[in-house]
């Protein structure tokens, strides 16, 4: 790169206001020399960082506005609601917002820095070899990667399986069993496709003379080599583009070490092989932007493009927001580019959703749940009832129709919808059949109570944007359910490590996953707030294409936001777990991979300018 590349790509020094600058020279005088680049960085205020350190701001003061008793279901608003903050709130978040205000005014700054680093190597650095770019020039070494690196990670996890043998089924999995077997009707509440996958996994263990118990081994294997497979893929892709050894390193490390992918493996959840497949996703688009486009224009790249939208689609409801906001994001930067694969893989992949959406549903008589759609709408009409004293009297039939109106204040939890809708005198079929009027009654009565409703949503969702935010409804048990009505067959977990050898690994894995563990790793709303700096970083070193490759993990945090069942949930946020590595590499990753002839001709651009 020539020296005029170099110095455009140097950060901008000082500060940005007149003010800003007075009060930074007489901080100065107050420090040492060598503290002094330090100061100045941390206080170059942006406009851009001004902005992004003050909606985090917002976010950690409405944080410190709630009430939170620390328990999610079946609390009510005297627990859980909107108080006025207190002194060490506010203090709290004036001091979040000017740190906010200064990462974010330095993010460029920090981003080269990374990118630097990730090209260090200069002989005389003792870091040579960690830094040095990963060498794996045959397809060969490819291979062995991915193969070590799935049988070190499903090595590491097998203890966990034997020691919860034969795996974890909490009670919703239970009801996919149910269906899956027949027990149960088929209804909305879980994908259909997702349903066949268990269907198989159960008719292949009975048809080998096994029983549930097999069932539920096979899906256990099943699921950890998905993501396993995944994993594994990730790495050996980041060998192979020659990324950094200490990034392949740390990335190896985070899975193997992290006890949550573990239990997350052999847990009878949708959202582990979601999170599988969103990761593959990822690793698609980010080829798609470094070989600007050439992906998607061969029938192999627009094949997986495809499968792996239809996969995505099938296992989750808002799988279909991932792929459609993927597609618009090809769309607005890379349409000339991807245009015939963009628009064939995307169109077939919604065929494939309208088809198990609508066709196969009326077809199989599955029996559809409205009320899992209306979720936020629900609370917020609910929070309307409570605190706002009722409901005009053209809807009060409505409200009472759908759970009587002694009852309301007694079912509402601000932090959860399960506890409206599993109430005993809850009329889910009412709901259903007044789905017309009960979305009238819901947008007159936000006009009416924009306040209330505000408060309503940030109540049910403040652990996904709040930073630091956490709580036991995070917490991974791996338990197997005890819901007669759903599962009339037994099922046990046998801890075979224990009977092989003596010893049990329980206690240890409880330890690291369990009330004081397991939601203490991450916090959905810092990592939502990753995700949301990852954004504002790329938009700030001038690289918005490389926001394609970020459009699972953020879409898949818009989803959770559109409609959030509970305000803590952090398997709904599994996408960004698993992506994590790659969404923190990425803004170094785009100026690593940057347009060197597009820099060059800004620059001779600015060349002509001074020269007139």
């Amino acid at each position: 790169m020539s020296e005029d590349a170099a110095a455009l790509q140097a950060p901008p020094s000082g500060p940005r206001t007149r003010a800003g600058k007075a009060a930074l020279r007489k901080l100065e005088q107050l420090l040492p020399e060598r503290c002094r680049p330090f100061l100045t960085a941390a206080f170059s205020l942006t406009r851009s960082g001004v902005v992004i350190g003050a909606l985090f701001g917002l976010s950690v003061l409405v944080r410190c506005c709630i009430t939170f008793c620390g328990e999610v279901d079946w609390r009510g608003i005297a627990s859980n609601h909107f108080s006025a903050p207190s002194p060490a709130g506010v203090l709290i978040t004036a001091v979040a917002t000017l740190l906010a205000m200064s990462l974010a005014s330095n993010l460029a700054r920090i981003t080269r820095w990374a990118s630097s680093r990730l090209n260090v190597l200069d002989a005389t650095d003792r870091w040579k070899g960690l830094f040095k770019p990963c060498s794996t020039p045959h397809r060969l070494r490819g291979h062995a990667v991915f193969w070590g690196v799935l049988a070190a990670l499903l090595v590491v996890w097998m203890p966990v399986l034997l020691s919860y043998a034969p795996g974890s089924v909490p009670n919703d999995a239970a009801w996919s069993i149910a269906m899956a077997m027949g027990t149960m009707p088929l209804n909305s509440h879980h994908p259909l496709f997702y349903t066949a996958i268990v269907k198989v996994c159960f008719e292949l263990a009975l048809a080998l003379g096994g029983g549930y118990q097999e069932g539920v081994l096979v899906y256990s294997i099943l699921q950890s080599v998905v993501l396993a497979g995944s994993i594994a893929y990730l790495v050996s892709w980041m060998a192979r583009r020659r990324l950094p050894r200490i990034a392949v390193v740390a990335t190896f490390l985070y899975f193997v070490l992290c006890p949550l992918f573990s239990g997350y493996a052999i847990i009878m959840w949708k959202d582990p092989m979601f999170g599988a497949f969103a990761l593959l996703l990822t690793l698609l688009l980010i080829d798609t932007v470094l070989q600007n486009g050439a992906v998607l224009r061969t029938f192999k790249g627009v094949a997986a493009y495809f499968i792996l939208s239809v996969l995505l689609i099938l296992i989750r409801s808002n799988g279909v927001l991932l792929v459609v906001g993927s597609a618009f994001m090809l769309f607005i930067f890379m349409r000339r580019e991807v245009r015939a694969g963009l628009v064939g893989g995307t169109l077939a992949a919604l065929m494939v959703f309208a088809a198990m959406q609508w066709v196969v549903p009326r077809a199989m008589n599955v029996e559809t749940e409205y009320v899992e759609g209306v979720g936020v709408q629900l609370q917020q009409v609910a929070y309307v009832v409570v605190t706002e004293g009722g409901v005009p009297a053209e809807y009060q039939g409505l409200v009472n129709g759908i759970l009587p109106a002694n009852l309301w204040r007694q079912a509402y939890s601000p932090c959860c919808v399960d506890s409206l809708k599993w109430n005993d005198s809850f009329n889910k079929d009412y709901l259903s059949d007044h789905r017309d009027e009960f979305m009238r009654m819901w947008r007159e009565l936000g006009l009416r109570h924009p306040v209330a409703y505000l408060q309503a949503y940030a109540l049910n969702t403040f652990g996904y944007w709040t930073p630091g935010s956490s709580n036991y409804k995070e917490m991974l048990t791996l338990t197997m359910s005890t819901d007669e009505d759903a599962m009339p067959y037994a099922l046990y977990a046998h801890d075979l490590v224990q009977q092989a050898t003596g010893v049990s690994l329980r206690p240890v894995y409880e330890a690291l996953i369990g009330p004081r563990g397991s939601h203490c790793y991450f916090s959905g709303g810092t990592l939502s707030w990753i995700v949301l700096f990852t954004v504002a970083a790329l938009l700030l070193i001038k690289r918005p294409r490389w926001l394609i490759p970020l459009s699972p993990a953020f879409f898949g945090w818009l989803s959770v936001m559109i409609a959030s069942p509970a305000a803590f949930g952090l398997r709904y946020l599994f996408v960004s777990i698993i992506c994590l590595p790659l969404i923190l590499m990425l803004p170094a990753m785009a100026l690593r991979r940057g347009d060197e002839r597009g820099l060059e001709r800004l620059l001779a651009r600015r060349r002509r300018r001074s020269g007139d």
